[in-house]
């Protein structure tokens, strides 16, 4: 009797597996959910700030500006934008107007997402001075800036040399003209960041 009754339990189980339910999960959303929980769960580490080169670039090639960063090894830099406008003179400023913004800040520590991608957050940034302030020193007249390149800035991504350009958002490769031939060069040569809201590139300039 008790044989019996265990069978019959047995089948109602094997029933319910293969029974489709307004409950069911199937396995491509059992496989999509793990991704989800994998990419939230990836480890964080600061091992790659330590790999990469500490100077890093944002500019066109075009006009007098860029923003220079100088990465520490836990994710935190220094930096300094700047733009020059020789052509904008005055009385008090015969050289010209820079438009200047001293800054520093850290990102969090970097997830990785595939061999060539991590992906890290804004953690803070402050600008030395208020923008809009203006000085003069030695005929020049500077203005305060915010820090050109962390607009809308919050998430940012950490691209490897060896990454296909073609994998590389269009945005950040078109930051790239100041640098190389983008038409020509088939994998990123160096390390790149890029701001993703912003759609702003910062590229290694040593190695």
């Amino acid at each position: 009797m008790m044989k019996k009754i265990r069978s019959i339990l047995i089948a109602l189980c094997i029933a319910a597996l293969f029974t489709a339910g307004p409950y069911q999960t199937t396995a491509s959303q059992m496989s999509a959910q793990r991704i989800v929980a994998e990419a939230a769960t990836a480890k964080s580490s600061t091992a790659i700030f330590k790999k990469m080169p500490k100077k890093f670039v944002f500019a066109s090639g075009a006009g007098g500006w860029s923003t220079e960063i100088t990465l520490k090894n836990d994710g935190s830099f220094t930096g300094q934008f700047h733009d020059s406008d020789m052509g904008d003179i005055g009385t008090r400023y015969p050289n010209g107007t820079v438009y200047i913004c001293d800054f520093s800040g850290k990102f969090s520590a970097a997830k990785r997402l595939n061999k060539y991608t991590y992906s890290m957050t804004l953690k803070k940034i402050k600008a030395d001075k208020k923008a809009g302030k203006t000085y003069y020193q030695n005929g020049v007249r500077y203005v305060t800036s915010d820090p050109y390149g962390f607009d809308n800035g919050k998430n940012f991504r950490i691209y490897c040399p060896g990454i296909k350009m073609s994998k590389l958002p269009s945005g950040f490769v078109s930051w790239m003209y100041a640098f190389m031939n983008t038409s020509k060069t088939k994998t990123l040569p160096n390390y790149g960041i890029y701001n993703v809201k912003g759609d702003m590139g910062f590229f290694a300039w040593d190695s």
